[in-house]
C-alpha cells in the first residue's frame, strides 16, 4: 500500500472552529458569532499584510513561531528568473522579465525560521505561502502593485528607504 501524501493548510475557518471549542469548555471566554469572527480575522490579517507592505513592517509572530517580512532579492536569469508566457509565446523563444522598474530586483514575502525567532519540534515541515490578495492591498497582488506604485510615484518612498 502506497504512503499517501498529508496536505495540511489552516484557514480562519479553522481557527474559527477551534476558538469555538476552546470557548464551550471554558466559561471565562466569551463567545461571539462565527460571520463576526471571521470578519475580524479577515480585516486584522488584510491590516497587517497592508502594514508589512508599506511600511516594510517585521511582523514577528507569537510564542516564537518566526517572523514574517518582504525581502528585497536581485533578479538572475536562473532557477529564480520568471518567464514572461506572453511575449515568449509571440516571439517564439524564452523572455523572462527584467524588473527594470526596481533596478534588477524583486520582491517576495519570507517567513524566518532561523533559532534567533522560531523554535518550535519539525520546523523545516512547515512553509508559508501568502495569498493573492485579490483586493489589490494585501498579498502577493498588493505587493506587487505597491512596488510599482514606488517606482512611478516620487513621492512614496521606496523599500531601500524604509528601514
Amino acid at each position: 500500500m502506497a504512503k499517501t501524501k498529508h496536505h495540511l493548510c489552516y484557514t480562519i475557518r479553522d481557527f474559527e472552529k477551534m476558538y469555538r471549542k476552546q470557548s464551550s469548555m471554558d466559561d471565562t471566554i466569551s463567545t461571539i458569532k462565527p460571520k463576526v469572527y471571521r470578519s475580524m480575522m479577515k480585516k486584522f490579517f488584510k491590516l497587517l499584510s497592508k502594514k508589512i507592505i508599506r511600511d516594510n513592517y517585521h511582523f514577528k509572530i507569537p510564542y516564537r513561531l518566526g517572523l514574517i517580512k518582504i525581502t528585497k532579492v536581485k533578479t538572475t536569469l536562473g532557477a529564480d528568473a520568471s518567464k514572461d508566457y506572453n511575449k515568449s509565446s509571440k516571439l517564439g523563444k524564452n523572455v523572462y522579465y527584467t524588473n527594470r522598474h526596481s533596478s534588477g530586483y524583486y520582491f517576495r514575502w519570507i517567513w524566518i525560521k532561523s533559532i534567533a525567532y522560531a523554535n518550535f519540534k519539525n520546523i523545516l515541515f512547515y512553509k508559508f505561502k501568502p495569498n493573492r490578495g485579490l483586493d489589490g492591498v494585501s498579498g502577493k497582488k498588493g505587493l506587487s502593485k505597491w512596488i510599482v506604485k514606488c517606482s512611478n510615484d516620487p513621492e512614496v518612498k521606496d523599500y531601500d528607504v524604509i528601514k
